[in-house]
């Protein structure tokens, strides 16, 4: 995942399913990209949610093939 800003050490990022549930945990390390692994996640639509300590979270749809 690459995001506009860096992600600070304060930052979570979320991968969530169409149900809300959080299937990975991320948390920032000063740097703009995080690897999420996909590991047995199957092929869907699920969101992407960027908590930034200093302000708003953000929601984002991805598409996994």
């Amino acid at each position: 995942l690459v995001c506009t800003e860096p992600l600070t050490n304060g930052d979570q990022v979320r991968l969530l399913d169409l149900k809300g549930r959080t299937l990975r945990l991320l948390y920032g390390n000063g740097s703009r990209t995080l690897y999420l692994d996909r590991g047995e996640i199957p092929s869907g639509m699920y969101a992407v949610q960027v908590i930034r300590a200093s302000g708003p979270a953000s929601t984002v749809r991805l598409v996994l093939e």
